[in-house]
């Protein structure tokens, strides 16, 4: 069992440098003190182990999450909510980045269908390797997501809420919401995976947060979170379309219901004055979905389409 919440955190660690070699992460200049790789004494030097016929290196570093909430909560309280913010939205770049690698290196680590039996077996006959491994990742910052027989390491909002008593409560009403989304995803398996009423309150969500808040560190993500949501209520995914599945492609009722219940309810929103133009459309559209959503679609949401 050691070993392998050993190697759990050795793939995490190379991650780390991975990110570092690739000038991945936010430079040092950007970061607490505690952020900057310090040198470390000798009964801090990488050690070597085996695990089967394989030496595997074990980096005892702290890694980036530990270290930075490290510094939060020596330096924290003595710095302004400001610079905290700030401070908070650097790491999250990098935890995120961090997230990611890790993610590439899981899927094709060796032991991933070891540990990947965490999304399809039972309690009971789950591998033991995998819950130690399970363990090993929430003790640096991470949960296990699942999705569609997969697992992924997603970010632990328990360990992000250990920063709230040094953010400011724009910053803890962000952080809330993001949490929020990483726990309850917008799609799974290629279609909606919340109601209508969440996904309404999330389009809400976004445009206040942007309206009231246009120094917000992160100018660009509550933007693309508004155009996320209500692109994905416009026009639907592949499991979930607006239509129906009839010959005729009707625009369904109650699609063309909650357009109408957004405009009149929030009439003064960016929401209501998108919803209102896409209604025009399906109007002379006859409400049938056709090809032609596309490049409406195209034309208004431009950056939901890349290249």
């Amino acid at each position: 069992m050691r070993f392998t919440i050993l190697l759990a955190i050795f793939f995490l660690f190379s991650c780390q440098n991975k990110n570092q070699s690739d000038g991945e992460t936010v430079s040092s200049k950007a970061l607490p003190k505690a952020e900057v790789p310090m040198e470390t004494n000798p009964e801090e030097q990488n050690a070597v182990d085996t695990i089967g016929d394989s030496e595997v290196i074990l980096v005892t570093q702290k890694p980036l999450g530990l270290r930075t909430l490290e510094d939060f909560e020596v330096n924290g309280s003595g710095r302004t909510t400001k610079t905290n913010d700030s401070l908070f939205v650097e790491f999250l770049k990098s935890f995120t980045t961090y997230q990611n690698s890790a993610n590439d290196i899981l899927y094709d680590h060796p032991k991933y269908e070891t540990w990947n039996t965490l999304a399809y077996s039972d309690d009971d006959i789950i591998k033991s390797e995998a819950l130690d491994f399970q363990d090993s990742v929430k003790l640096i910052g991470f949960t296990i997501g699942m999705t569609e027989g997969s697992i992924f390491l997603e970010k632990d909002p328990e360990f992000l809420n250990r920063f709230s008593q040094y953010l400011s409560k724009r910053m803890n009403s962000f952080k809330a919401q993001y949490n929020l989304e990483n726990e309850q995803p917008l799609a799974e398996d290629g279609g909606l995976a919340i109601t209508m009423n969440e996904h309404i309150k999330r389009i809400l969500f976004w445009e206040i947060f942007v309206n009231d808040h246009p120094d917000f560190e992160l100018p660009e993500y509550a933007n693309n979170q508004f155009e996320i949501y209500i692109f994905y209520l416009m026009f639907g995914m592949d499991n979930t379309p607006i239509h129906d599945w009839s010959d005729e492609m009707n625009v369904r009722t109650e699609m063309i219901d909650t357009y109408r219940s957004v405009i009149s309810t929030y009439p003064n929103s960016r929401a209501a004055e998108l919803l209102g133009d896409y209604l025009k459309y399906l109007e002379e559209k006859g409400f049938k979905y056709d090809r032609s959503f596309d490049e409406y679609g195209r034309r208004n949401f431009p950056s939901m389409y890349g290249n």
